[in-house]
C-alpha cells in the first residue's frame, strides 16, 4: 500500500518529525484510483494511512484523524499509487532518495552485484530508506559484440550451470541473460534457473554475431527460440526489433511478432526513453545532457561514458536513430494491441538519464 503524494513544493506539515506520527492522514486531496480500468480521479477526498496499510477512504472531511496522526492538506495536489521503474542499473544508494523524491516506490535493478544484495537486505529491514528492491545477479553473457568486462561470461553448458548456482548461492533469485550467449549456454542456463527455482529475464540470445548479421546473415539463434523458455520479460524493443525483425521496421512483420508474444505469454519492458534520449542528445548536439536534474546522475558514469557521449553529439539522428525511435514506439502499441503485458522501465544508470524523473518520460512515451 505504497502512496506517493504529488507535490510541486513540500508543504510545511512534511517537515521531519521527532516524533512518528501515529498515522498520516491526507484531507481534501484528489486520489487516482489504480482499482480497475474504469476508475477515474475522484477530487476532495480524505485518506487515512496507519503503519503501511491504507485504513480508510472517505470523502474530505469526514475522517478524524487518531490522536498524534500527521494531517496533510491535500487540496490542489494528487495521491496516486508509488511509481515503479522495471529496468534501472543502481549505482550507488545515493541515487535511492532520486528515485523517492519522483514518487518511484519499486525498483528493478537488471544488472546485480553484491553490494546490491546488501543494500536489499537493509531496505528490507528498515536500516534504509529506499524503494522496494529487486535485483538480478551479473548478467550471463558469451564473448561478443556486447561482453562487458562486470558481466560473468560461459560459453559451455557447464560454465553456465555453475554460474546459476554460484548466483543462487549468493542470494541472487533472478537471472538475467544477455545477447551473445552461445546455444549451449542458454539451454543450460534455463534448465538449471528452473531447477533452482530462480526467474530468467534479459534479451534474447543470439549467439555467435558474424559477418552479415542481421541484415544479410540469419541469427545463429533464431529469436522464436526464446519464447516460452520462461522468460518472465523481454527487456527493450530496440532488442526485439533487431533480434525479431532483423532490424527490418515492418509494421505487418511487427504485428506478428506481438501475436507471438502474447500467446507465448512473456512481458516487455519496452525502455523507450532510454533510446529517446540518444535521438535528443544528437538533435541539440549534446544540450540536452545538461537539461536541470543531470546532477542527480552518477558522476562515475557521466565520467565513464565521455567518449559515448562526444559520439551522440555529432551523429546524424535523422538518418537512423529518428525513424528507430519513432518505430520503436508504433511497435510498442502493436504489442499493447495484442495485450502484451508491458513494463515501464528507463535503463536508469546509463549517462543521460536522470533517476526517478525518466520514469515520468518513460510514460509519456508509452501513452
Amino acid at each position: 500500500a505504497w502512496l506517493v503524494f504529488v507535490i510541486n513544493d513540500l508543504p510545511n506539515t512534511l517537515e521531519p518529525k521527532t516524533v512518528k506520527p501515529s498515522g498520516v492522514l491526507f484531507d481534501n486531496v484528489r486520489v487516482l484510483s489504480m482499482v480497475d480500468e474504469t476508475s477515474v480521479t475522484q477530487s476532495l477526498q480524505a485518506v487515512l494511512v496507519i503503519g503501511d496499510k491504507i485504513t480508510k477512504i472517505a470523502a474530505a472531511g469526514e475522517i478524524n484523524a487518531p490522536d498524534g496522526a500527521l494531517i496533510i492538506d491535500g487540496r490542489g495536489y494528487t495521491l496516486m499509487p508509488g511509481l515503479i521503474d522495471a529496468h534501472i542499473h543502481l549505482n550507488d544508494e545515493a541515487e535511492l532518495a532520486a528515485y523517492l523524491a519522483h514518487g518511484v516506490t519499486g525498483l528493478r535493478n537488471m544488472s546485480g552485484y553484491p553490494f546490491h544484495l546488501r543494500l536489499m537486505e537493509r531496505i528490507a529491514n528498515g536500516h534504509l530508506l529506499g524503494p522496494d528492491f529487486i535485483t538480478t545477479g551479473p548478467i550471463l553473457n558469451s564473448r561478443g559484440p556486447n561482453e562487458l568486462v562486470l558481466q560473468t561470461t560461459v560459453t559451455t553448458a557447464e560454465e553456465a550451470r555453475l554460474a546459476v548456482r554460484a548466483q543462487h548461492s549468493n542470494g541472487y533469485r533472478h537471472v538475467k541473460v544477455y545477447s551473445n550467449l552461445t546455444r549451449a549456454a542458454f539451454d543450460a542456463i534455463i534448465d538449471e534457473t528452473a531447477s533452482m527455482g530462480m526467474t530468467v529475464t534479459g534479451h534474447s540470445p543470439e549467439g555467435a554475431r558474424t559477418k552479415g548479421i542481421p541484415h544479410s546473415t540469419p541469427f545463429e539463434i533464431p529469436w522464436e527460440a526464446s519464447l516460452g523458455r520462461g522468460f518472465t520479460t523481454f527487456e527493450h524493443i530496440e532488442t526485439l526489433v533487431w533480434h525479431g525483425l532483423r532490424d527490418k521496421l515492418d509494421q505487418q512483420k511487427m504485428r506478428l511478432l506481438a501475436a507471438a508474444i502474447a500467446e507465448s505469454g512473456e512481458a516487455v519492458t519496452p525502455t523507450l526513453h532510454a533510446h529517446k534520449r540518444l535521438v535528443l542528445i544528437a538533435q541539440t548536439q549534446g544540450t540536452y545532457l545538461n537539461r536541470p536534474g543531470t546532477e542527480m546522475i552518477n558522476p562515475l558514469v557521466t565520467w565513464f561514458s565521455k567518449s559515448a557521449q562526444q559520439y551522440w553529439r555529432q551523429v546524424d539522428a535523422s538518418v537512423y536513430e529518428a525513424p528507430h525511435a519513432d518505430f520503436f514506439l508504433s511497435a510498442t502499441g502493436l504489442l499493447h494491441e495484442a495485450s502484451v503485458p508491458l513494463l515501464t522501465g528507463t535503463d536508469s544508470g546509463s549517462f543521460g538519464i536522470i533517476p526517478g524523473a525518466s520514469v515520468a518520460r518513460e510514460l509519456e512515451l508509452l501513452v
